[in-house]
């Protein structure tokens, strides 16, 4: 909550994630299924188990090789947690042998991972993970669900290519050998709790005929383990039923935002939005450069980057969050909507804002100190989200605010930095022509945060205009 951002909202009381299932749903998860055929073990059967710390990764590992042992099987399992037990990458190496007097070595090495519990993309691809896999005997369970680490926290140009790293692994394994699984969200959704999602991970491996284990032999080992033993078997049982209630599944937990494919149908939602966010004349003003920036793009005939870039961050600049826009999302009824769907109890709201009119600053830095607000403050969104018109006149109260100031100076300036460069672009300056459209981007964050990222985007722009300027 100490994140300088004014949409951090608490929900506080009696309050737990809606579980988005029915009797009739838990009856097929706790029905009988057919016993999968288990797999053969050759000396010993290796699974690798990568994750993240702090959510079981471990826990899983002791699991199965206490089935194993249940089973009257010989196990061992060797986990790597390094120096970040919470939040950083966990790799347990599971052995299991036919009969306890074959326990050998239990770390894997090149081609040993028959099962690959993929509990999270990034671990997964590490290199000592991808070393022990070979397409003719290894089998991948992967969760798709995109877990950002810490660093995306502390840059703000951090990205994580996902579709990189699923590839890679088809590359390694192959699409036939891998189950690619948006775990997180299905248990999330419906057992009302993501961290179940490693336990219904090996409900889908075991009935894949993946785990040389008795499906009663590992439920007897949560048992035992005594860790959130109902839930934890609701979810082995769900990951076996999976693939026979796919489609009811993908039902509950889809999501449906809107999938806006190619320029027209960007542009379409974007001039929607600015209509909404303050009236047609503002949002025509985004479709003056928009369409001033394709008609340049024509003429050069060197792709459409720019034009896009445009589209993307001139609508970046003139959306900025100020008071009418926070009042107005905090008022929508998408909100309370999307709160009502995910959580359930008697709860109140919290929020976190930084009133620069009478917020204290820091003794130690000088910045401003956020205050918690209950829930009367949507009364006041409710009235400030009714004066929007007011934004940008002389009389905005608001408008008189620094921040505000230097938002619409910043609008003001990329229409004019478009414009200028728009009528010397050539083939040999494009690319600079494209860097300069996205400056924006590079400006992140509200407050403080958002007006040290400005200067550093300021003084990027003059290099790429003077870089431009020379190739004119």
């Amino acid at each position: 909550m100490d994140g300088f951002c004014p949409s951090f909202v608490s929900l506080e009381g009696e309050i737990r994630i809606k579980k988005n299932y029915d009797e009739n749903l838990i009856n097929k998860i706790n029905s009988k299924i057919e016993e999968p055929i288990l797999p053969e073990i050759n000396k010993s059967y290796g699974i690798m188990i990568a994750g993240i710390g702090g959510t079981g990764v471990v826990t899983i590992g002791a699991v199965l090789a206490t089935a194993a042992q249940i089973d009257g099987r010989g196990s061992g399992v060797l986990d790597m947690t390094g120096l970040a037990q919470k939040g950083g990458a966990v790799k347990s190496f599971l052995r299991i042998f036919e009969k306890p007097e074959d326990v050998g070595a239990i770390r894997l090495s090149y081609g040993d991972t028959n099962l690959l519990l993929g509990f999270d993309l990034l671990v997964s691809n590490d290199l000592e993970i991808i070393k022990t896999l070979d397409k003719k005997i290894s089998k991948l369970i992967i969760n798709t669900d995109e877990v950002m680490p810490g660093d995306f926290t502390r840059d703000k140009d951090f990205y994580l290519p996902f579709e990189e790293m699923r590839n890679n692994l088809i590359n390694i394994a192959g699409l036939d050998n891998i189950k690619f699984i948006s775990s997180n969200k299905i248990t999330s959704k419906i057992l009302g709790n993501s961290i179940l999602s490693n336990m219904f991970n090996v409900g889908v491996a075991y009935q894949s005929g993946l785990i040389p284990i008795s499906a009663s032999s590992i439920e007897k080992a949560i048992e035992l383990n005594g860790a959130s033993v109902k839930d934890n078997i609701d979810a082995f049982r769900f990951g076996r039923h999976y693939e026979n209630l796919k489609e009811e599944v993908i039902n509950i937990v889809k999501d449906e935002p809107e999938i806006l494919e190619g320029f027209d149908a960007k542009y379409q939602n974007r001039f929607k939005f600015l209509e909404d966010y303050q009236n047609k004349k503002y949002a025509q003003n985004y479709e003056e450069l928009v369409s001033y920036a394709k008609k340049v793009d024509k003429e050069v005939g060197n792709g459409s980057q720019f034009s896009t870039a445009v589209l993307k961050n001139y609508f970046k600049l003139m959306a900025y969050k100020d008071e009418y826009e926070v009042s107005r999302l905090m008022t929508n009824k998408k909100f309370s909507d999307d709160i009502n769907k995910n959580f359930e109890g008697n709860f109140s709201y919290n929020f976190y804002l930084a009133p620069p009119i009478f917020s204290k600053k820091s003794k130690v830095d000088g910045k401003l100190l956020k205050i918690k607000f209950g829930g009367w403050l949507f009364n006041v969104f409710k009235l400030i989200s009714k004066f929007k018109f007011l934004r940008g006149t002389k009389f905005d109260p608001f408008g008189y605010l620094n921040e505000r100031k230097k938002e619409r100076e910043l609008i003001r300036n990329y229409k004019q930095t478009i414009v200028d460069i728009g009528s010397k672009i050539n083939k040999s300056n494009y690319e600079t022509a494209v860097k300069i459209a996205s400056i924006p981007d590079q400006i992140r964050g509200f407050g403080h945060v958002k007006e040290k990222n400005i200067k550093e985007a300021i003084n990027n722009r003059t290099d790429l205009l003077n870089s431009f300027h020379e190739n004119s």
